[in-house]
């Protein structure tokens, strides 16, 4: 009986509890970011579907003045061509040409491109500097970016309430991972750079002014320390 009895307040004592809510709390952050990133999936996924990806497409760009060589092994697999008929082209380009002296200048308006280049970097870094991987590496950082969103929401989700969820569908950040642009690193830049403490939050706003600069001005929400 006294064994039982310890038991039960072991179980009810305030480590216990904080153990509970720390798993609680765990999982959570678990689900949010999962459901951030199949939300990802299935966009892009639906965009495949009803879409004709093919070797047209792939041959047409490298034709293009900024057009770089990939294998055409690529034409061959649908889901990592969604970059070929938009924006991607240009991330692509960069990605493989990251100090803009070959191909990137064929873009037009190279220098607002340029503006941009922290995506197509990320995604090169992504797959070891292999330009040819670079489709991979968009793909790949837009993951991520949406597994940063699912955990802000999963770490805010007692404080902010329903209305955090949003951030697991944001229209642009779904668009942008079916399409290998570059919203759904900007966002998750600029969502990290309102959250996190000030260092981080310098950090993060850094690397958003090489990504999405039109994004920098969410960081006016930080108050005054925003401005910095």
């Amino acid at each position: 009986m006294k064994a039982g009895f310890r038991d039960l307040l072991r179980i009810g004592s305030p480590t216990s509890v904080r153990n509970r809510e720390t798993r609680t709390s765990r999982n959570i952050i678990l689900v949010a970011m999962l459901a951030a990133v199949l939300s990802g999936f299935v966009a892009r996924v639906a965009f495949v579907e009803r879409s004709d990806f093919g070797a047209g497409d792939l041959v047409l760009y490298e034709q293009r003045p900024y057009g770089i060589d990939l294998p055409d092994g690529y034409a061959e697999r649908p889901f990592w061509m969604t970059w070929s008929r938009g924006d991607g082209q240009a991330y692509v380009t960069l990605a493989a040409d990251p100090w803009a002296q070959e191909q990137a200048l064929g873009l037009r308006v190279t220098l607002y491109r340029y503006s941009r280049i922290g995506y197509s970097w990320a995604a090169l870094l992504a797959v070891g500097g292999q330009a040819h991987l670079v489709p991979y590496g968009l793909f790949v950082v837009n993951v991520l970016s949406l597994a940063a969103l699912g955990w802000i929401v999963g770490r805010n989700l007692g404080a902010w309430g329903a209305r955090s969820i949003i951030l697991l569908a944001v229209p642009g950040a779904l668009i942008a991972t079916a399409t290998d642009t570059a919203e759904a690193f900007g966002l998750a830049l600029a969502t990290l750079a309102l959250v996190l403490p000030a260092a981080g939050g310098v950090v993060s706003a850094f690397f958003l002014g090489i990504v999405r600069p039109d994004f920098a001005t969410a960081l006016f929400l930080r108050g005054r320390h925003g401005l910095p």
